[in-house]
């Protein structure tokens, strides 16, 4: 009516060990008031939980290692996490001005928290691609910083719009990695270097890996190959070289023996009449390994240390 002033107010009352919430709105008219009372209390309750989710997610967030930025449909910074102020250096200050995705990742580009680009130009468009294929899928990269660290960085696109982008430094993984695939190239190299040959067994018996030598002996690469060769195909193979199917029935039988106590040591000659020493031993673990070489050279124990050192 016209003239007429509303108030509202809400109030709960207790009742033992139940709660009842009421909102009640009063409309001053010129002869007086009209009062409404509407029980609100599962509003309330929703209200309630509602907060403390939020509550939860914002705990949780605030715990996690992984830096946590979530755009919402407008593409304005609606959430973030300590953990990206300390991944990003970008202060909390202008995180909470809630800045745009562009105006966000230039200020990464200033940090040196991006690779970077060749090009001003390309590096703008590289970010464009990067926003819609994180707003219209999942955007995964990994990102390789001036200062040496390692990031990766997940887009991944929320149905109302808004897009979510976790940033995780990956440094020391992709450092063991590394130090890994060195420690492995190292020992293949001195596989190779030997003049006899070696197959090293995993503990299903299929062939793990071989050096150079046995590849030129027995015209086998296990690292070209999709299937796994089992040690029945191995053994064949070394027949057909090497032939004796007495003792490469008997390296079948004791390799398939959970723990060969005993080396299986044999000189056998092959097509051309060439003398060969074989050996298969057990390795730990449940391992074997098969050397090959010419009768003059000793098959070295010792190559079992060090393929299997770890």
């Amino acid at each position: 009516p016209a003239g007429s002033t509303t108030q509202t107010e809400r109030r709960c009352i207790e009742d033992g060990t139940t709660s009842k919430c009421f909102e009640t709105r009063s409309v001053q008219v010129d002869r007086g008031a009209i009062h409404y009372v509407t029980d609100v209390t599962k509003v309330v309750a929703a209200e309630n939980l509602r907060r403390e989710f939020v509550q939860t997610l914002t705990k949780t967030f605030a715990n996690l290692t992984t830096g946590l930025a979530i755009f919402n449909r407008d593409k304005q910074l609606a959430l973030f996490n300590p953990a990206l102020v300390d991944l990003t250096g970008l202060g909390a200050e202008f995180l909470s001005a809630q800045p745009n995705l562009m105006t966000f990742f230039d200020n990464l580009r200033d940090n040196h928290v991006l690779p970077e680009p060749r090009n001003y130009g390309d590096w703008r468009t590289q970010i464009l691609q990067m926003i819609e294929t994180a707003t219209g899928g999942l955007y995964r990269e990994t990102w390789t910083l001036p200062s040496g660290l390692t990031y990766r960085v997940t887009g991944r696109p929320h149905p109302d719009g808004a897009v979510a982008f976790l940033f995780e430094d990956i440094s020391d993984e992709i450092s063991l990695t590394r130090r890994f695939r060195s420690q492995v190239d190292v020992r293949q190299a001195v596989l190779d270097n030997l003049s006899e040959a070696v197959v090293v067994l995993s503990p299903a018996k299929t062939v793990l890996l071989c050096n150079s030598t046995c590849s030129s002996l027995l015209g086998i690469d296990p690292d070209s190959s999709f299937a796994e060769m089992s040690l029945n195909d191995l053994t064949k193979i070394c027949n057909s070289r090497l032939p004796n199917p007495e003792f490469w029935d008997t390296v079948v039988k004791g390799l398939d023996c959970p723990r060969l106590q005993d080396p299986i040591d044999a000189n056998l000659l092959d097509t051309h009449s060439k003398r060969y020493r074989c050996r298969a031993v057990s390795l730990p673990g449940g391992a074997a390994m098969l050397t090959i070489a010419p009768a003059g050279i000793a098959a070295g124990k010792a190559h079992a240390d060090l393929v299997t050192s770890d």
